[in-house]
This record gives structure tokens, sequence and C-alpha cells, in this order.
């Protein structure tokens, strides 16, 4: 299966995919994680806000910053995740489905 997040530009930019790298992509209900190895870090920048979820632990996020869209807070990642979700640490979360700004695609192989 491949899972593929684009980036509702006129080029529709890929902002991650399975394909880029042979690692796992973590699904979790509607969000999908991905390595940062499969995610095309230049079009995302860490952003200063932060919060803690009562399972994961401390989050951060990241700004989307492609040719036509800026966006904040279109993707999140756990660098040190806590308990039951530590397989999460250092993985890049995005909505696993359409929004108003990216695409989601999954597709078998």
């Amino acid at each position: 299966m491949a899972f593929v997040i684009r980036a509702k530009n006129d080029q529709q930019t890929l902002l991650a995919s399975s394909e880029l790298a042979a690692y796992p992509v973590l699904v979790e209900g509607e969000h999908w994680y991905f390595h940062p190895n499969q995610v095309n870090m230049k079009y995302l920048k860490q952003s200063e806000r932060t919060w803690k979820c009562p399972y994961r632990g401390i989050g951060n996020w990241y700004n989307l910053d492609v040719p036509g869209i800026r966006a904040n807070n279109v993707a999140w990642i756990y660098p040190h995740a806590d308990g039951d979700y530590a397989h999460f640490a250092g993985y890049i979360g995005f909505w696993g489905r359409e929004t108003a700004i990216s695409t989601a695609e999954q597709t078998l192989e």
C-alpha cells in the first residue's frame, strides 16, 4: 500500500510519500505518520506552537510554505512520544484525508 500527501497548489507539490523510503507509515484513525525520510522537509518549517497530549507527550507543529500556499499547523511531531505511543517518536503526522490545503491518497501497489 502507498500513502501520499500533496499540497493543493498548482504543482500538487509532494509533501510526504511512503514510496520515498522503506519505512512503515503508522496509521492511527485519520492520522498518517511518516518517517522524516519520507517527508519533503523543504516545505515544512517547525512552528513555535507546542502542546501536551495526555497520551503521546509534548508535540510540535509544522507550518507549510509551498508556492501558492502558506498555512500554519499542517503537520505535527512527537519528538519523544510517551508510553504505549513511543513508536510514534520522531514520525511526522498529517491528516490522512483531504483538507483545505492538502490531499491524501492511499493506493494499492
